[in-house]
């Protein structure tokens, strides 16, 4: 945890509230707040389940934040050089556009076409994993419940989204299989979820 005075919080995580009694909304938010301050708490199943994407994105939050600060850091010892540099670099940058004016327009117009193809290219086939908002909202379209749903996420999350040692092409492919396998009636979730006994033992963070 980073020594940051605040976080940020994504409206669209909120959503989960929804599908929480106020005492469970009222539970993650205290999850919340020991985490922001460092401290341990013991978390009944489903507040940790729940918990776990806001503690994911926190993590690369606050990951983001060092290596900001970093950056800021080697940049500012620099100092006039790194003003040098820059300098340097926008004259060559200049130089480079005067030189492109020179080009024939087919030149410019093959060469433009060229590019849109690489980044095609590049970006044809690159897997994005989906928020945990977008994972319980396609379980829920397909009959399946946000139990399931979050099951799911934090599965593939840990193993980075790999299926065997191949990178996942298709999350939603991933996903019908997973509800085929784990079909469970939706009334014995929330009848679970409702019964006080249901808590396992956890180790807290």
């Amino acid at each position: 945890m980073s020594k940051r005075k605040s976080f940020v919080l994504h409206k669209d995580s909120l959503d989960i509230l929804e599908e929480l009694t106020d005492e469970q909304a009222g539970k993650l938010f205290k999850a919340i707040r020991y985490y922001q301050l460092g401290m341990d708490i013991e978390l009944d199943q489903i507040t940790k389940l729940v918990f776990s994407p806001f503690k994911n994105q926190f993590t690369r939050d606050d990951d983001k934040y060092i290596e900001t600060c970093e950056r800021r850091a080697i940049a500012g010892s620099k100092g006039g050089k790194q003003k040098v540099a820059n300098a340097s670099n926008s004259k060559q940058k200049v130089a480079k556009v005067a030189e492109s004016k020179s080009v024939s327009k087919s030149d410019s117009d093959s060469k433009s076409v060229s590019k849109s193809k690489d980044i095609k290219d590049i970006t044809k086939g690159r897997f994005t994993p989906p928020s945990d908002i977008e994972t319980v909202a396609y379980f829920e379209s397909k009959g399946s419940n946000h139990v399931e749903a979050q099951k799911f996420w934090l599965f593939y999350d840990s193993k980075n989204w790999m299926v065997g040692k191949s990178k996942m092409k298709k999350w939603q492919s991933a996903a019908s299989g997973w509800i085929t396998r784990n079909k469970t009636d939706s009334k014995d979730i929330m009848q679970m979820s409702a019964d006080s006994d249901w808590h396992l033992q956890n180790q807290g963070f």
